[in-house]
This record gives structure tokens, sequence and C-alpha cells, in this order.
């Protein structure tokens, strides 16, 4: 029985093993104490005890109760351990190999005959199988040096070319990297009506040469630079990263589709750069930055946090931006990718859904005119706004995105990460409403709110969060809800679609022109009242119609 490399220690379980017990292999562990005297093991052939911790007397006992025919063999292997002394008559059979080596009781010169077992360090333990009276053991000895010195310089020479063929594969990767970059800097451009197409100069100086502060972010698709352009227009550079860069005919592909995407609620492409190996795509400049760094306290334009009408408005903004991909994009998309961090805010608050680096169009119909709801791909995402069935079974559809746009609005209301400190933000939200701390979960930055608007919104979020898609509204069901949730508003001071920022970085009020119902900025809805949402324009989704938008 093979125990060998077990990190095994305390004294040997020699009592453990079955009496018929042929082979013991107990080398390379961690024994220690002393090895028993009286274990009887009639049918043994082979024990290795070598390289433990065991100390004491080797006991001469082993072979006396061993009956051996002719060829029966037994061998012992008791070398490196601390063994001082020898216990009976050390004259085992011939048929009894011992092996001593490297214990303390080969130094012990008062015993007879203990060098002849002290000498056999460095052997194969295994040749005493293979010893013959025909083969002389010098002559083994000899074969097995020259073996070892074959396989050694068989070891050598597989090394050395398995590095070289390393070197010659690095080499060729890098020589392709390079064609293919030349490949692309060589593509021509195409005219698309709106897109324009920058030059490498002209991105490099708007962008100060790329440095690093005029960096704004960071994602899946490369770094994103603000830039000037030399007509004083602030934009938005994205700069694909070494991973992200794709083939003439794909990069181009991908403008086209993007430059078809026209929606208030989705930031703008304005135009692309294909040179010298770069791939940029530029982008209208959101100054009022991310969704997240407003919900976490961290932008430094405001250090006031975002009321609860802003942030209602905000929830309708994206909506109808994810809703117009899903429904009037030419073709369909889904995002797959929605989060705060990529909901962008203009100077105005307005909300704009960005980076569709993740996107995946939606399938066309097959011959007999049948539209999968679903696309299978490879999962990917942000941890903590992924959809649990999308994780599950690598099917991705509309209620995906609908289930991180319900995170988002979890962010809304709460303030809170998705995922914090090993809390999850759906399962917080759901706790809290189980035992009526709602209170408690709310972000108390968000001012005032109307009761009644707050428990709707926060019912539509966790109905966005279900785990089963099925169970979960449809886009158009999320934009109607926020609509009747926005027409329970009470008239504010502070009209939420004339909101922006002042050169002091505060909230700036709209004109005195705008109606207001009292000085506070919130007021009691009476039932008998109908309020519409003063920032629900015309050409915005409301009740039961979607507008027609013909992409480019």
């Amino acid at each position: 029985r093979d125990l060998s490399w077990n990190q095994f220690s305390g004294p040997i379980p020699l009592y453990k093993l079955a009496d018929n017990m042929t082979t013991v292999d107990l080398s390379h562990n961690k024994l220690n104490g002393t090895i028993p005297r009286g274990v009887v093991y009639p049918h043994l052939q082979r024990l290795q005890l070598e390289n433990n911790l065991l100390t004491g007397s080797f006991p001469t006992t082993i072979w006396q109760n061993i009956s051996f025919s002719r060829k029966a063999k037994l061998i012992i292997d008791i070398g490196n351990n601390l063994l001082s002394d020898i216990f009976g008559d050390l004259n085992p059979p011939e048929n009894v190999t011992l092996r001593l080596s490297g214990n303390p009781v080969c130094k012990n010169s008062n015993i007879q005959r203990i060098g002849q077992f002290c000498v056999l360090e460095g052997r194969d333990i295994d040749e005493e199988f293979a010893n013959s009276t025909i083969c002389p053991k010098g002559g083994k000895r000899k074969t097995g040096i020259l073996v070892a010195i074959i396989i050694a310089a068989v070891a050598c020479v597989l090394a050395i070319s398995a590095i070289i063929m390393l070197l010659m594969f690095r080499r060729n990767v890098k020589y392709q990297h390079l064609i293919s970059r030349k490949r692309m800097s060589s593509s021509v451009c195409i005219k698309i009506d709106g897109v324009k197409s920058f030059t490498l100069k002209e991105l490099t100086h708007a962008t100060n040469k790329f440095d690093i502060s005029s960096k704004v972010g960071e994602g899946g698709y490369g770094i994103v630079y603000k830039g000037i352009l030399s007509d004083e227009t602030f934009v938005a550079v994205k700069r694909a990263g070494e991973n992200s860069l794709q083939g003439q005919k794909e990069f181009l592909t991908e403008i086209e589709l993007l430059s078809r995407l026209h929606h208030r609620n989705l930031v703008s492409l304005t135009g692309y750069c294909n040179e010298d190996g770069e791939q940029m795509l530029v982008y209208e400049f959101m100054p009022n930055g991310t969704l997240r760094e407003w919900i976490s306290g961290k932008s430094k334009k405001c250090k006031e946090g975002l009321s609860f009408f802003m942030r209602l408005r905000i929830a309708m903004g994206a909506s109808k931006g994810i809703l117009y991909l899903h429904t009037e994009a030419n073709p369909p998309i889904y995002h797959r990718d929605i989060k705060a961090s990529n909901i962008l805010l203009d100077s105005n608050f307005t909300a704009k859904v960005a980076d569709f680096g993740l996107s995946r169009l939606i399938p066309y119909s097959d011959e007999d005119g049948h539209v999968p709801n679903y696309v299978s791909t490879v999962v990917k995402g942000t941890p903590g706004y992924l959809d649990p069935e999308y994780m599950m079974t690598h099917k991705l559809t509309d209620k995906s995105d609908v289930y991180s746009l319900g995170i988002v609005f979890l962010e809304l209301l709460t303030g809170m990460h998705p995922i914090s400190r090993g809390k999850n933000i759906v399962r917080e939200v759901n706790l809290a409403c189980q035992s009526g701390k709602i209170d408690s979960i709310i972000d108390n930055r968000m001012g005032e709110y109307p009761p009644e608007c707050l428990d709707k919104f926060l019912a539509l979020a966790l109905s966005c969060c279900e785990d089963h898609p099925e169970e979960r509204p449809s886009m158009i069901d999320v934009v109607r809800e926020l609509e009747d949730i926005i027409a329970l508003l009470p008239e504010t001071e502070i009209s939420l679609s004339d909101v922006s920022l002042d050169n002091s970085g505060k909230m700036a009020p709209p004109s005195s022109s705008s109606s207001s119902a009292t000085t506070s900025g919130f007021i009691t809805t009476r039932k008998d009242q109908q309020h519409m949402s003063s920032y629900v324009s015309g050409s915005d989704l409301v009740s039961d119609v979607i507008p027609t938008i013909v992409p480019r």
C-alpha cells in the first residue's frame, strides 16, 4: 500500500494494516517515534520507511517471522531517519535487503557488520529486484549511470527546443500584430452623414497628446479622454485598447451602426479615427459625468445630492434610451452592460445611455418568419448588474437589460453599490421592505419626496429585479409606470426640465417665470389633482404612443 508523500505525522500505524499486506510504503512523511517490534507480516515483501523522523532502535524481529521461499525477497528501506541503535542480531537472511544509510546508527562502529547496510545510499531500491547471479552488480551500476546521462541529455534538448519555439511564436505574434496594425492604418475612410472622420493629428492635439490629465474614464473598450476641437467644441474620445482593436471592415461597420442611433437619451457619435493602427470613437461630451459619481457623492461639481425629482427624471431618460434601442433602433439592440457608470448626464442633467461596446444585435427572423426572443452569447457585463437567468442560460433577452436597469433604480433610491462588502443591493432592499424599515435604506441626500411616488418607484425597481424574466415588466411598461409616477408629482419651485449647474458648481434654479405651488419646493398632492410632468415633451413616449424614429 502506497502512503508516501502525505505529510503523515505521529507513530507508525502498522497495527492498522492488513496481515496479508505485501508492500508498505510510508516514505517521505513526518512519522516519529519508534518502529514496533511485535508486528508480524508473514507475506511482507517491501517495507519503505525512508525520509521520516523515526527514532530509537531498529528491531531485527521484522524478518524473523517470515518464511522465505527461494524466490521470495524482502526489502527494508529505513534510510534518512534518526535511528541510533539495533535491537537484536543484525544478521538478516540472504533474501533480505536492508538499507540504513542516513541514520546516526551508521556511525556506531561497535555494531558488527553495520557498514554493509549503510553504503546503499544513492542506489535505486528497485534495482534489488533486478539483481541476478548472471549480471554482476558493477555492470548494472554502469548501465544505470549511462541511462541517467542519456535521459538528462534528452531532457536538456527538449527544454532548449521548447524555449526556442516559444521565442519564435512570440516573435511571429508580434510580427502579425504589426502587420495587422499596418493594414488597419492603410484603411480608407467612409463618408457617413453626421459623423466626421478625424485625423490622428487632430485628436492628438485635442487631447493634449492623450495626456493623463485629459483622462475622464476607462471601460472595456479603452480609455476615454476629454478633448477640445479646433472650434472649441468639447468631445469625449474613446481610444481602443490593444484587445479592442478590430479589422477594418468590422470597425467601419460598427461606426455605421452607431451613426444610426439618434435619441435624446443616447450619447451621440460625432466622429471617428482609423489611422496608423489607432481606432477611436468621438462622442459628444457630457459635462456632468456619470450617474455613479453623483450617487456615490464623488462628483466634484456639486456638493449637494440629487433630489428625488431629479433622480426620477434620470430614471425616465435612461429608460427611454433603452426602449429606443430595443424597439426603434435599426437593427434593434440589447445593451448588455447597463449600469450607473454608463448613464451620463449633460449640462441639464438629461440622462444619456452610453457605451455600446458590449451590445448585441437582436436576431432577425428565420426562413419561417420566426424571430428568437433571445441571443445566445458568452456572458459579459458588470457583476452586480447581470441578470441571473442570463448568467445561467447564456440567453440574452430584453428582460436582461430590464434587470440591469432595475439595479440602477435601486441605486438611485438608496445610494448603495450593487455589491459592497458582501451585501447585495436587491437582497438588502427586500429585507428592509419585509421588516418595514424602508426609511433606513433610502438615500437621505435626496431630500423630501412624496411617499406615494417613492413607494411606486421602489415597487417598480424591485419588479425589474425579479429572478424570473417573465415576472419583470417590459421596457415600454417601465416607461409607462414612470410616467404615471411623474403624473403624481406636485408642482415645485424647480422645474425638472430646466436644471443646470452655475459657474460655482451649484444647481441653478430656473427663471422666475417657472410655475410653483409653494415656496418650500414640496407640497402634498391632493387626490383630486391631476399633475402632468413638466418635462414630458411632445417628442417623448407618452401613454401608449411610440414615436416613429427613422434612423439614418
